[in-house]
């Protein structure tokens, strides 16, 4: 069987991150494995993320993964270092873009607004991050629980959708911020809409980029001209209009497993 690398995230929003995988490392087999039965993974606690995360690792094994992705920055959070020691394969973690937001040159003096599910927005590991690499404290942390509930659903607009964002962005003066950090795979989806609903000058900024970077760093590339495959599973039956949005959106062919085929 060949070499895959695994796309792990407790729902649909991890696609982003593989769609993102399959452009910069195109030769690549893919398995993106959304485990939408226990989403939201935001508000279990760490020792019940991890016990699923250890099924992922069994589930994903005759796979032959070369790395996990944690698409997931909750996942990252609960269960990366607790992966990293209990098994060999070379575990991505997902962080929120803070750095890369905090260091562009323009407006210093600007803070930047950090949106993440509940779970991550109080993790340990988001603090020291944050203490890491803002050091004139000017990161705010908004949870946005809802939104990986909207995207599970396929809501990408209208107003129930308006009227929540617009509650929770409401206490923010806007022209005190140069940037918004998507911290959840989830929020991905809705970037076109936090382009449209908030200032022009607001750069929105997310980890994808950097994650798909440092996997491309840590294993041996697939040689060859052609593209390589890609299959979905999910742990819970997805809707036909799921399953027909993913289709469309996913630029290849895909190949749905389903629990045979991960036994």
């Amino acid at each position: 069987m060949k070499e895959c690398i695994v796309v792990f995230d407790s729902g649909m929003g991890g696609i982003t991150a593989l769609i993102k995988a399959m452009e910069m490392l195109p030769q690549e087999n893919f398995i993106f494995y959304g485990d939408n039965k226990n989403v939201p993974y935001g508000t279990k606690s760490y020792e019940e993320i991890q016990k699923l995360m250890d099924r992922v690792i069994e589930d994903i094994t005759p796979f032959n993964p070369k790395s996990l992705v944690l698409a997931c920055n909750t996942a990252t959070v609960s269960s990366a270092e607790y992966l990293r020691k209990k098994y060999k394969l070379p575990i991505i973690g997902m962080e929120p873009a803070i750095k890369p937001a905090l260091i562009d040159p323009k407006d210093q003096d600007k803070r930047v607004l950090l949106l993440a599910t509940e779970a991550t927005s109080h993790s340990k590991k988001l603090s020291q991050l944050i203490s890491n690499v803002d050091k004139e404290s000017r990161v705010d942390i908004l949870p946005m629980p809802s939104l990986v509930h909207f995207a599970e659903n396929l809501q990408f607009d209208g107003p129930e959708l308006m009227e929540d964002i617009h509650c929770l962005l409401s206490s923010y003066d806007f022209n005190d911020y140069k940037a918004v950090v998507l911290g959840c795979t989830h929020f991905i989806w809705y970037i076109d809409f936090f382009h449209k609903i908030l200032p022009p000058h607001i750069q929105l900024v997310d980890g994808n980029v950097g994650t798909i970077r440092q996997l491309s760093r840590r294993i041996v590339p697939t040689s060859g001209q052609e593209k390589g495959s890609v299959s979905i599973y999910f742990t819970k039956t997805i809707t036909p209009e799921k399953k027909k949005f993913l289709e469309e959106a996913i630029p290849r062919k895909i190949q749905w497993l389903d629990s045979n085929s991960m036994k």
